[in-house]
């Protein structure tokens, strides 16, 4: 198997010294037995990483979980699986790493029942050692429901959510909630109830003690991202729909400041009932769900958006998107770094031996070095059999010195543009002592206003009223304001200062 990677090229001069990124950054294949499927998800534990992936022995019809414990430079220390059963089909769900050390994976079963001919799903929670071991199992199966895993909790009692996706109809899902103790015994479950669609994709514990959801909610073709404040009996206290008209689901990240970000996508347009026209969008939240900014990146394409991100330690987001442009390019996987303010520093692409094969990025953890390891399958030498897909990159977003190949654009070129932006807004003067004049505003819509700062802190907020904008009691220094109008209106500036 030859281990070349990506092949795009631009003519760009990094900005990058060798010695920020003279570090063990990979772009690998982990050979599967079987075949690999249904995605992958890792964590990171004291020893390295551990990979969890579907494992598919199509000879003999059977589907197993595979398990992969890797050291910190990404070295296999041990592979296995576990298999649920004849023909059950293991997939989507999470992993999460325990206060203990172990790690819990919440996933899926499905089964084709020969005499109601349809499938029966339902899911299984399996606890590992860091190295892959499995502790133990067990399933819940409730043949008048079909549960789709979703996400995991810890709770303070050493116990965990469970947190699954209910089909009570085709045109009503809800959020299935069960409570368990340490090995695994339900103390209780219930479902939040809401009209339509609603899914919840991630499900944090913020350090406020409270949980938030995240994910899509809507009905027919219209779904919006949706976040859900909770409090410790995951019974909710308040939730709000974000406008993206496809609503890709949303996965939320506690920040530095103890805000919010997830990204999602935003809805270009609608081709028929099922293809839409799509482009990465991410925001950033506070705890009551008001929108501190909200950024629109890169090009429309079919399915493109934001899938999950990680916070640095200098409040930097490094995102990973997917994207889809129109043919014949094939759909590729994308790592962004932002600014505090969500603004675009630059983005690389991946691939494992070419752009055209069939590569997929499922998931990612961040690295202690400041950068990521992503998962995923991946195709090669244009063969029917996946295997695992691994790539560790540095904070920014190199794999070896010849970073060039990856990199979309830098700081350079990059670019931030507007959806539904309030396009004809002046804002004067500025520079100013802290006393804005704003001009283009409609008389008939309502509009509020954030400030953050540098590092991305949210430092001022409130409603525009008339045409002038108060904000000397903020000290002399560089702002960025941030204004919005109904739905995906929005207005996005630099602000200085003065004395």
């Amino acid at each position: 198997m030859n281990k070349g990677w990506l092949i795009l090229f631009v003519n760009i001069q990094l900005l990058f010294a060798p010695a920020l990124i003279a570090q063990n950054n990979f772009n690998k294949v982990i050979g599967v037995d079987t075949n690999s499927e249904f995605g992958s998800i890792v964590v990171k534990t004291d020893t390295g990483f551990l990979v969890t992936y579907g494992d598919v022995d199509e000879t003999l019809i059977t589907y197993c979980m595979g398990v992969l414990a890797l050291d910190k430079k990404g070295n296999v220390l041990k592979k296995s699986r576990y298999c649920f059963g004849e023909n059950k089909i293991v997939g989507y769900g999470r992993s999460l790493i325990l206060n203990n050390g172990y790690v819990a994976h919440y996933g899926t079963l499905q089964q084709y029942d020969t005499l109601k001919k349809d499938f029966t799903t339902w899911t299984a929670l399996t606890m590992f050692t860091p190295m892959g071991d499995t502790l133990w199992t067990r399933q819940y199966l409730d043949s008048n429901r079909h549960v789709v895993a979703r996400s995991l909790a810890e709770t303070k009692e050493s116990g965990l959510w469970l947190i699954g996706d209910e089909t009570i109809s085709a045109n009503n899902h809800n959020p299935l909630f069960v409570r368990i103790d340490n090995n695994g015994k339900v103390i209780s479950s219930h479902s939040n109830i809401h009209s339509g669609i609603t899914a919840l994709f991630s499900v944090i514990k913020h350090p406020n003690g409270k949980y938030y959801g995240s994910g899509y909610s809507g009905a027919s073709q219209n779904f919006d991202a949706f976040v859900v404040e909770m409090d410790t009996n995951m019974k909710p206290i308040w939730n709000k729909r974000y406008k993206s008209g496809s609503g890709i689901a949303a996965k939320l990240t506690v920040l530095e400041d103890n805000n919010m970000a997830f990204g999602t996508d935003t809805l270009i347009e609608r081709i028929n009932s099922t293809d839409k026209i799509t482009r990465k969008q991410i925001f950033k939240i506070d705890t009551s769900g008001n929108v501190i900014w909200r950024k629109t990146h890169d090009q429309s394409g079919e399915g493109t958006h934001y899938r999950q991100l990680v916070a640095t330690k200098s409040n930097h987001l490094l995102v990973l998107g997917r994207k889809e442009p129109p043919p014949p390019y094939s759909i590729y996987y994308t790592l962004s770094k932002l600014t505090p303010q969500g603004d675009t520093i630059w983005m690389h692409r991946y691939a494992y031996e070419n752009i055209e094969d069939i590569n997929y990025i499922w998931d990612m953890v961040a690295t202690e070095e400041g950068g990521v390891l992503m998962v995923g399958d991946v195709t090669p030498n244009g063969s029917r059999h996946q295997d695992v897909w691994l790539v560790k990159v540095d904070s920014n977003g190199c794999l070896n010195n010849d970073c060039e190949k990856t990199l979309v654009y830098d700081m350079r070129v990059s670019v931030t543009e507007s959806i539904g932006g309030i396009h004809n807004l002046k804002i004067f003067p500025n520079p100013s002592t802290g006393v804005f004049e704003i001009n283009g505003l409609q008389s008939t819509c309502k509009y509020r206003y954030t400030v953050v700062n540098n590092v991305g802190q949210l430092v001022h907020q409130g409603s525009i009223a008339g045409n002038k904008l108060n904000l000397e009691q903020l000290s002399i220094g560089v702002y960025h304001l941030n204004v919005f109008g109904d739905e995906l209106q929005f207005h996005s500036q630099k602000l200085i200062i003065n004395d």
